[in-house]
């Protein structure tokens, strides 16, 4: 693990003095050029530490790269493959809503029942207001209890039944009213996963056997129970709170908003199912990959994000889910006018799945790029996390502005870095990296409201009254900061 480490910033360190930002992919409009372009953009990406794992590009009908990167066991430097099976976490998600959609042409299953009609345990006050569109959709108003982090872990390493997972996950009072708000819910999944074993008398893994995965030959993918052996499966690593081996999670328990492992090809396979009518039709396609509401990501339809993006002269509809899950990352992205496929699988927490696929389909898409950088917040975490606060305050104050300039400097992903120190107890650390953001994006509102909340949690009210009047002032809708100084005035 530590030579790992070292190889990692020895090559982010090598990009920062040897890689210049004018730098670009070349030659990025010929198909005859296009593997070798792909290759080369992803090789660039495992190169400055952005991505481990295993990589499948589709263009026109055809495979036009296919490859892994980094290793599936660092301890015995086993290496990923094609073949290596990796978790998709939510990503798992569209399976769940295209069995649902198969049930709903069968007849077996009604969009606009409620929950109360399949399930009769489920509290009948929530239950008659929340539909399987609702439920689909992620606007039923269901959301997870209020967990620490501590009893997360404490609730997922153990092995619950469904209904024990409904009852403990799903039964809340509703956040708003169904069909109101767009509020991403893994619960609203769980409780889909439920509706499902009970009208088919049978497991969520055997009906997603039975229906998609022995009929097309995916035989690579399934519900990553830990008993069971499974060949080539990947061990997943973490990177947001420390360097090391992922927390143990028992993947059943995520049910059908989470519990399933594949392979890039069987992912493949899987996008090769839903452009054919061997499963389900045009028509329930079409209601599938139609925006039903506005998401933090475009419009989401059922189970799928939703979005558009330039083709040629085209506009063109984009399909795409992720999955986030201890030690991995999934995503997959289907252009559906195109028929382009892209899909990430990787045994590594913190990938910055989306701007690698995005840049796929630029390339794809004859767009010139430039290369690939590494994230600033991805050497502040790990130099703080292998060498401590002095060491990365240090470092980012030797860098000038030609030295920053080498690194992709993303609010959201330092203020990440902040949060996940936070998380484990060093606010004082916590408060140097929010300090770090607010100095790099001295007019964002979002920057100084988390500066505010770090003194806050330190004691300091002065100094997070401070920090949480320059973020309303920068932004006078922002809610958060108008509870905060109300807050804080009154304990004044």
């Amino acid at each position: 693990m530590k030579e790992y480490m070292k190889i990692l910033r020895l090559l982010l360190f090598f990009c920062i003095i040897s890689s210049p930002l004018t730098l670009h992919l070349s030659c990025l409009v010929s198909d005859s050029n296009l593997p070798n372009d792909l290759e080369h953009l992803m090789d660039r990406y495992h190169e400055v530490g952005l991505f481990q794992g295993a990589v499948l590009v589709s263009h026109n009908n055809q495979v036009v790269l296919e490859k892994a990167y980094g290793e599936a066991n660092r301890e015995w430097h086993v290496k990923n493959t094609i073949d290596t099976k990796f978790r998709l976490g939510s990503a798992t998600k569209p399976f769940t809503a295209a069995i649902v959609m198969k049930f709903v042409e069968e007849g077996l299953l009604d969009l606009c029942a409620k929950v109360s009609d399949y399930l009769p345990y489920y509290p009948a006050d929530i239950g008659n207001q929340i539909s399987i569109h609702h439920l689909l959709t992620h606007s039923s108003g269901i959301q997870m209890p209020a967990m620490s982090m501590d009893e997360y872990w404490e609730f997922f390493q153990l092995e619950w039944s469904t209904k024990e997972l409904v009852d403990s996950l799903c039964s809340r009072e509703l956040k708003f009213i169904p069909g109101s708000h767009f509020s991403y819910s893994s619960a609203g999944y769980i409780l889909l996963g439920a509706i499902i074993e009970k009208i088919s008398g049978k497991s969520y893994e055997r009906v997603l056997s039975e229906y998609i995965f022995e009929p097309n030959n995916m035989n690579n993918t399934g519900v990553d129970n830990p008993i069971t052996i499974v060949s080539k499966r990947a061990s997943g690593y973490q990177t947001n709170f420390g360097y090391g081996n992922a927390r143990y999670k028992y993947m059943p328990s995520s049910h059908a908003s989470g519990s399933l492992y594949s392979t890039v090809r069987d992912l493949y396979k899987w996008d090769q199912l839903l452009k054919s009518n061997n499963f389900l039709s045009d028509s329930t396609k079409k209601m599938m990959y139609t925006s039903k509401i506005e998401s933090h990501r475009g419009g989401f339809g059922y189970g799928w994000f939703i979005d558009t993006v330039r083709v040629s002269n085209s506009i063109q509809t984009r399909v795409f889910h992720a999955g986030d899950v201890s030690g991995f990352c999934a995503l997959y992205v289907r252009v559906l006018e195109s028929g382009d496929f892209i899909a990430l699988l990787s045994n590594e927490e913190g990938l910055n799945y989306y701007d690698i696929a995005f840049s796929i389909l630029d390339l794809l898409n004859g767009i010139e790029l430039e290369k690939p950088r590494p994230y600033l917040s991805d050497l502040m975490r790990y130099i703080y996390y292998n060498e401590g606060l002095e060491a990365m305050k240090s470092k980012y104050a030797s860098f000038n502005t030609n030295d920053l300039d080498n690194f992709k400097i993303d609010e959201d992903e330092i203020n990440e870095v902040g949060y996940d120190i936070l998380t484990v107890g060093d606010v004082i650390a916590a408060i140097e990296v929010f300090k770090i953001n607010v100095e790099l994006h001295p007019g964002s509102s979002h920057a100084y409201d988390s500066l505010g909340e770090g003194f806050m949690t330190l004691g300091n009210m002065d100094l997070a009254l401070l920090n949480y009047e320059i973020s309303l002032k920068l932004n006078p809708e922002n809610s958060n900061a108008v509870k905060m100084i109300k807050l804080i005035k009154k304990k004044k």
